[in-house]
């Protein structure tokens, strides 16, 4: 008869300490699936540009400080660069995509990850529920101080009144220190 219930999961030591990791797994790696990869892929630290782009030929080039402003060299009218943060030409939309994606793969994971802690949460429940199941049945005998009938009882019922199957007499359980074979 076990009282091992989900309430008292949440108070086992072993299971709050698994969740706690992965809360921290989980937490840790937002960082990861969101911030950018390498100094290469995101902004100037200074000014936060990564691009030069020019309105009149649309040229796009990696962004350098010492260009900012200056003439076009790639078109005919010479329009001056101008800073831009993401590309002009993909409207955005590599940038979108790779965002969404980072979500996508973030909610994966998570769900994943809270799956994982859900089945070690239920594995763990049904090993404590075991253990205490045996704890509860554990048996010992004793002897029928009357007739010398070897008598098996469990461990809880020891001090209780009990009839002998043999001889029919009452007498108070007590334990001989030995626990039957199996």
């Amino acid at each position: 008869m076990s009282k091992m219930g989900p309430k008292r999961l949440l108070r086992d030591p072993l299971t709050l300490s698994g969740a706690f990791l992965c809360l921290g797994v989980l937490i840790l790696s937002r960082g990861w699936f969101f911030l950018p990869a390498s100094a290469e892929e995101g902004a100037i630290p200074e000014t936060g540009f990564t691009h030069l782009h020019c309105p009149s030929c649309s040229t796009e080039i990696p962004y350098t400080p010492s260009k900012d402003g200056k003439p076009c060299e790639f078109c005919v009218v010479g329009s001056p660069l101008i800073a831009t943060t993401g590309s002009v030409k993909s409207n955005g939309s590599s940038g979108s995509n790779q965002s969404l994606g980072r979500i996508f793969g973030f909610t994966v994971f998570a769900g994943l990850l809270v799956e994982m802690v859900w089945i070690l949460g239920v594995h763990r429940l049904r090993v404590l529920r075991k253990r205490e199941d045996s704890e509860w049945n554990r048996t010992q005998t004793c002897r029928c101080p009357f007739c010398n009938q070897k008598i098996r009882f469990a461990e809880r019922n020891n001090g209780t009144g009990v009839l002998c199957s043999r001889c029919k007499t009452a007498f108070t359980l007590e334990s001989d220190g030995t626990q039957p074979e199996e």
